[in-house]
């Protein structure tokens, strides 16, 4: 899974290196439930089906869909939004967007940054669940406004004060449903991760669900190729491919999981990354992130002394 010695270097750094506050980032539930390809595909939707339930990425005729490293934009946007608690984003250059995921800066790179940017942008976001007798449907967008320089700025020559910034304005249901159910990452994870959107898909899913359950999980792989952004048809390669993933997740992340079987077993766990109640000095009280690692016992033992305590 971690072939490169840099990679392997970074790993044991994560491993071994206590979790700071600047790297924890965020995603957010529409982002985890619908993966990006993990591959450049053509034609303009992107279907997946899950039993009664219907996924569909949608652009218009001639854009191109959302894939692979772009689904750093949605981190990286949930990420400014909760650290801000704005709905706007602004940037002076992309190497502030592109550090936060270790990536270098420069001309080549801001062109990438700002195609991701608009195919993200692009992309409309459609649910539906049937039954027998009754249909849901729901309709979703990342990003409702985009106002980006069509050049990086020289670092010898900054562009004169007073010019605008580059500007992304968040959709208001993105932008609410960050702000009420934002996903605590480790960024370090993801900067390792980031030119592997399968295990970058596998990791968000994995951390979303073992913070948010109170028991063990089991989830039928049959369930996850989609949720992973993964393409791979053959059931016995993917479910190889996704015990390696889950193996390098869990020894990076702390989070407890893994591959039994047909299915992924996940524990209630928050990893490296966990996060508290905390009252402001307002007196409301405020989700905050704590940086302590935390096994999978300790979570469960605090969770029953707290259901005791009420």
């Amino acid at each position: 899974m971690l072939r490169k010695a840099s990679d392997i270097i970074a790993a044991v750094d994560i491993i071994t290196n206590p979790l700071g506050v600047e790297k924890v980032g965020f995603t957010s539930r529409p982002f985890v439930i619908t993966a990006f390809p993990a591959k450049p595909i053509k034609g303009f939707t992107w279907v997946r089906k899950n039993g009664n339930a219907t996924l569909m990425i949608a652009v218009p005729d001639g854009s191109q869909l959302p894939y692979g490293m772009d689904r750093l934009i949605p981190i990286f946007l949930a990420t400014k939004a909760v650290k801000t608690r704005s709905r706007v984003i602004t940037f002076e250059s992309a190497a502030e967007v592109l550090d936060l995921f270790g990536l270098s800066g420069g001309g080549i790179n801001y062109k990438r940054l700002t195609a991701s940017l608009e195919r993200v942008f692009k992309a409309s976001v459609f649910f539906q669940v049937d039954s027998k007798e009754y249909r849901q449907q729901a309709r979703f967008h990342f990003i409702s406004g985009l106002e980006l320089w069509k050049k990086e700025a020289p670092t010898d020559q900054p562009r004169l004060p007073g010019l605008p910034k580059n500007k992304i304005t968040l959709s208001q249901d993105f932008f609410e449903e960050i702000l009420k159910h934002p996903i605590p990452l480790d960024i370090e994870v993801v900067k390792l991760l980031r030119n592997k959107p399968v295990a970058l898909d596998a990791y968000m899913f994995i951390a979303y669900k073992a913070a948010s359950i109170r028991h063990t999980t089991t989830i039928p792989l049959s369930e996850l190729s989609s949720s992973f952004g993964s393409d791979d048809k053959n059931k016995r390669k993917f479910r190889m491919k996704i015990k390696k993933i889950i193996e390098t997740v869990t020894k990076l992340s702390g989070v407890v999981a893994r591959v039994d079987g047909d299915a992924i077993v996940i524990e209630p766990s928050n990893g490296r990354v966990r996060k508290f109640r905390r009252r402001s000095e307002d007196g409301n009280e405020e989700d905050k992130v704590d940086v302590k690692a935390e096994t999978s016992g300790r979570w469960k033992r605090r969770k029953e002394t707290e259901r005791e305590d009420r």
